[in-house]
Parts: structure tokens; sequence; C-alpha cells
């Protein structure tokens, strides 16, 4: 199953913003679950309340994912070991809707963390064991096509998911460590695909950059680890140039493009933390870059979701953005409103986010 994420350039992403301006007014939606209550809501920003999207059908609602240009809602169910997509619609009020269908996509997996592409696949951290006895966890990212999506919403049969990078195809350094070892988070621009491990070894690096498609030789070669300062990361939000991460009560950075793991050298933090130091600490359960200038927060523990600006790696003031007590995933869509049309549409372009999480995937013998 394929869940991916955003990736627009920078530059494309400003004409973009303009053609939405210039084609009307432009909606914009937080979406999130909430495991306690079984649900996945969203508000119509800047209103910070919350509405229900799906109130019925799931068990543990964790990782979701936008796929902005079919409409379509992701959302990995990890109790019932399942993901399920969501057709929904714009309502001319600006309020949103689903269909009422829930569609399996994949079964017997706990996915931790979704992202969609531009082709309307899944692409997923996963992990996967066999049936007990015995019970032997293998992580993984792995992909499900959008072509064999399509397929499972007319009604054919859920289709095995291409694996892409695990730990033995992520080996890479003289102390033979995978760069791929328990991955909690996953994000990605159709190119490239960037996760986090919430446990390592002392050469696996914290957040790990990959190619989206695993070349044929020596595929080791081109992964990068991106960070070293962490042994728990639990969410991650990608830029066209930055990769923002957290853990340990705080949200860190690094250049998306670098090409050493490291975060000290020659007294300078190369990894630095980009919130303001005003004693709060933060533990986000998912982020997500709202394709624009700002990423939003998923605080579990504070109950809240936050926000703060995307452009630097400076120091940045926390901005709460609304009460979410039990909230867990994220994720963004814009909508465009013809003018005099009342017409809605989605916003061209991939808008999806990573949630913070892993997945396993159970394959019977």
């Amino acid at each position: 199953l394929l869940l991916s994420v955003s990736g627009l350039s920078e530059g494309a992403n400003v004409r973009h913003e303009r053609a939405v301006r210039l084609a009307g007014n432009f909606r914009r939606y937080l979406f999130a679950s909430f495991p306690p209550l079984r649900q996945v809501n969203y508000m119509l920003l800047p209103s910070p309340v919350w509405r229900p999207l799906v109130n019925s059908g799931l068990t543990h609602p964790g990782a979701i994912c936008v796929d902005s240009a079919r409409q379509r809602l992701f959302v990995a169910d990890t109790a019932a070991q399942v993901v399920v997509v969501y057709h929904f619609q714009v309502l001319r009020s600006g309020l949103l809707m689903t269909d009422g269908h829930r569609h399996v996509v994949m079964t017997s997996v706990v996915a931790r963390g979704l992202t969609v592409d531009v082709r309307g696949g899944v692409l997923f951290a996963a992990g996967s064991f066999k049936p007990p006895p015995p019970a032997e966890m293998r992580e993984a990212v792995l992909r499900q096509d959008g072509g064999a999506i399509a397929g499972i919403l007319a009604g054919g049969e859920i289709s095995e998911p291409h694996t892409l990078w695990t730990p033995s195809n992520t080996i890479s350094g003289s102390a033979q460590n995978p760069q791929l070892f328990e991955p909690s988070s996953l994000v990605g621009d159709g190119l490239t695909v960037v996760w986090a491990n919430r446990a390592r070894f002392e050469g696996t690096g914290a957040v790990v950059s990959a190619p989206a498609s695993v070349p044929a030789i020596h595929p080791e070669r081109t992964v990068r680890p991106l960070a070293d300062n962490l042994d728990n990361v639990t969410a991650l939000a990608l830029t066209p140039t930055l990769v923002f991460y957290a853990g340990a009560g705080r949200v860190y950075g690094v250049e998306r493009h670098r090409h050493s793991m490291h975060c000290e050298g020659s007294g300078t933090d190369l990894c630095p933390a980009v919130l303001a130091q005003d004693g709060r600490t933060v533990n986000p359960s998912a982020m997500v870059w709202d394709g624009d200038g700002t990423i939003f927060v998923a605080d579990n523990e504070h109950g809240v979701v936050l926000s703060f600006s995307s452009g630097t790696l400076a120091r940045h003031s926390l901005t709460q953005v609304a009460v979410s007590e039990g909230i867990f995933g994220l994720a963004t869509f814009v909508s465009v409103q013809s003018p005099g049309s009342g017409t809605s549409s989605a916003r061209p372009g991939r808008r999806c986010v990573a949630i913070a999480a892993l997945a396993s995937l159970l394959a019977a013998v």
C-alpha cells in the first residue's frame, strides 16, 4: 500500500499559491485522529472548532493522510490492524462529509505513519511478523501502488504491497548497522522518503533520507542519515528545504539535503532546536507542513494543536491553534471555491502529511 507526501518545489509552490488565489477563494482544513473517541475530525481554519468527519467504524485511529487530488482520507486503524480509506466532499457551506463507504486497502497491518503521493498510492513505514508461533518482527518501508488502490475501490482484491527499504538494504558504514531499525514516522515528496527511528544502533541515524524508488545496485549507498541527536523520534515534517523532527520534549530541524548525520561539529549545533526556550516542552505525536509557511504540531501529551513558522531553522514562537484532548494524527487539505459558482475542488498537488508512526505488517506464512 503506498502512502506518500506532498512535495512541491519552493518555486512551484509559490506559483501554485498565486494560481489558487486567482482561481477563487480557498479554504484550509486541518484533519486529526482522536483514538480515545474513535473518530477523525476536522476544522476549517482559522476556526478552532473540531467537527466530526468519521465517527463510526474505527477502533483505534492513529496515523492519517489526505490525498487532496482525489479527496481521499486514509486512516490507520491500529487496533483492527487495517488501513482504510474514505472519500469526502466539500459542501457549498464549506463543511466536509464522507460518502459513508469505508474501504479496507490493507489488512493485518499496524500502520504508524502514512503519506500519499501524486499518483494516489500509499507509502508507509512498516514492520511485519508471522502469526504465532513464532512472532518475528521485520521492519520495512512498504508501498501499495495507486493502481492497486483503485482496483480495491472498484471491488477488487487487496494486493500485497511492495517492499522498499528494510534493515538488510540500508546497512552502511563500518559498523554495519542498518539505517532503518525501528521507524516511527515517514514523510516524502515523490522522489525522496524520510523516516525516523524510534530506536537505533549507535551508527543508525535518528532521521534518514532515501530515494522513493530503491536502486537495483548498491541501494545502501543512496541512504543518507540526517541526524544523530535523538534515540526516539516521534514525529516528522518535510518542507522543500528542511526536515523538522521531534523527540525528548523538543523540536529540531536540519537541512534536508545535508550529507552528514552528526549534529555537533566545531562547537556548532548543526541540528538546532527550533522552538523558543520559554520553559515549555512539546511532545508531538504528529507534525505536518501546510504547503505554505506553517508547521502544525499535535501535542498529544498536552492535548493541543500548536503551530510555528516553517521558513528557517531559527528559534520560533509557538502559537496555540486549538485545544485537542486525545489527538494523535494530523493532515491538511486545501479546497478552492470559484467565485459565484458555489462549487469547490481540491487544490492541485499533493497535500498529505506524515503522521508520527510506524507500521507493522502481519503476513501469513
